[in-house]
């Protein structure tokens, strides 16, 4: 496979995981601290970006690598 076609594929894998699990987890964390209103979802938003900028890069640069040590793991 071409390799810029797959870093394309990866960056996109990554940024959509990233904010699939970043939109759960700080939805669910700040309805356990805070009371829904407008201030909760100005809060939300923030907490979100800040959230999905640290997971993005996080999923990008280790699910290779961690792939790989789950497939030697488990084949032996």
């Amino acid at each position: 496979m071409n390799k810029a076609l797959m870093n394309k594929r990866q960056w996109l894998f990554a940024l959509l995981m990233g904010a699939i699990m970043t939109l759960i987890l700080t939805a669910a964390l700040s309805l356990l601290n805070r009371e829904p209103s407008l201030p909760f979802l100005l809060q939300w938003m923030r907490s979100f970006l800040l959230a999905w900028l640290i997971a993005t890069p996080l999923i990008r640069f280790l699910a290779g690598p961690l792939r790989a040590w789950v497939e030697r793991t488990v084949t032996g």
